[in-house]
């Protein structure tokens, strides 16, 4: 799978400064802990699809490809994506009184590059007709995604595990994953295929320091 990025690294990963993604890698002869990730992300998205939760498959390949937070990706309206750019500066959160919509300040708010991948999977959901307000991820019935709905999907209730617990308790995975994890997945990646930290910071809106702390230390 081409990305029509400038770089390709080891195991499929593609980014650069013209886009960032994740690829499905097609030689298993690397068994690194990220390598590993990224074949749970696989049979993660393959259950998905086939699954009561299929509507949900953009938004789940969305989290890999790009790393962001649950919030931002719940807060992405169409008026967000312009171009080859992705513009994270609304979230939804969920405090007191239920899930609120929030407005980042011009200084925290980040454009993230699409590679062609990216670019196709937004291509793919967008409607014909929309309007820029609209959540870019919703369920097959219109309505946005809600935390609640990602939590059971993906994690489940205490009698009823959701399918990354499922695939995790049948050994088909190698452990539980958080949803979260897909973020800490992303950098990895980056870094592993020579990313520069300063550039994966920018691009998942944390500072250098952190990404040198807790990724490339």
């Amino acid at each position: 799978m081409n990305f029509g990025s400038p770089r390709r690294g080891r195991g499929g990963f593609m980014c650069g400064r013209h886009g960032a993604g994740l690829d499905w890698p097609e030689e298993k002869d690397n068994f690194s802990n990220n390598i590993l990730l990224i074949f749970a992300a696989i049979a993660i998205i393959n259950e998905f699809e086939t699954s009561t939760y299929a509507d949900l498959v953009p938004i789940i390949k969305f989290f890999f490809f790009t790393g962001c937070r649950t919030s931002e990706a719940l807060g992405l309206c169409w008026y967000h994506v312009a171009g080859n750019s992705i513009n994270f500066k609304e979230t939804v959160v969920v405090g007191v009184g239920g899930a609120h919509r929030n407005t980042r300040t011009k200084s925290t708010e980040r454009h993230f590059p699409c590679n062609r991948q990216l670019a196709k999977l937004l291509a793919d959901i967008r409607p014909t007709s929309c309007n820029g307000e609209d959540p870019v991820f919703v369920r097959a019935d219109g309505s946005p995604i809600t935390y609640s709905e990602l939590r059971n999907a993906w994690y489940g209730r205490k009698d009823a595990p959701g399918i990354v617990r499922r695939l995790a308790g049948e050994g088909k995975i190698e452990d539980y994953r958080i949803q979260y994890n897909t973020r800490h997945t992303f950098i990895s990646r980056c870094l592993e295929t020579g990313i520069a930290p300063t550039q994966v910071a920018l691009w998942v809106g944390n500072s250098p320091a952190m990404i040198y702390q807790h990724y490339a230390g």
